[in-house]
């Protein structure tokens, strides 16, 4: 009875994004390559500084840019939210975040050009992702903000073609 109460409290606990990364990198419940999956050629890029959240530490554990035949691109950003709270669900980070690039253009969650992320209700450690999509040739760089929460994420992007 004791082996399967420990069972059942060590597969909770890497199915709910509390421990065992690799474990739950490889199961079902894992989103982490689909992502990727549309950009067979996709270039990882250097992960920016963790920044603080409120009572958040918010990771880029991987960034990662796929290219269009347009030159247009995407950038997916693995997050990994992490607090000493163990009461809070995770932050909500679907339809609050902006983007801007270096060209201006403006991203938001629900228009074109596209901005989406996730909201996960784990607690102490949820992971999720953040995409901005369409962005076009020549972008620099995309800054990911959080208006309410008063933080920001850069993403440089890697130089092509006509990209200044």
């Amino acid at each position: 009875l004791v082996v399967g109460m420990v069972l059942l409290i060590l597969g909770t606990a890497a199915f709910s994004g509390y421990g065992w990364e690799g474990v739950r990198d490889w199961t079902l419940f894992s989103q982490r390559q689909n992502a990727f999956a549309a950009f067979p050629t996709a270039e990882d890029l250097p992960c920016p500084a963790p920044v603080q959240a409120g009572a958040y530490t918010i990771t880029v554990e991987r960034a990662c840019w796929g290219e269009l035949e347009d030159g247009s691109g995407h950038l997916y950003l693995h997050v990994a939210c992490t607090t000493g709270q163990f009461w809070l669900e995770g932050p909500d980070l679907w339809s609050t975040l902006e983007a801007v690039d270096s060209g201006g253009t403006r991203y938001r969650y629900g228009r074109a050009p596209w901005l989406t992320g996730f909201k996960d209700d784990s607690h102490i450690l949820s992971r999720g992702w953040i995409t901005v999509e369409n962005i076009p040739a020549g972008t620099a760089w995309v800054e990911i903000t959080h208006p309410m929460g008063g933080w920001s994420i850069r993403v440089e992007l890697p130089e092509r073609g006509a990209r200044t």
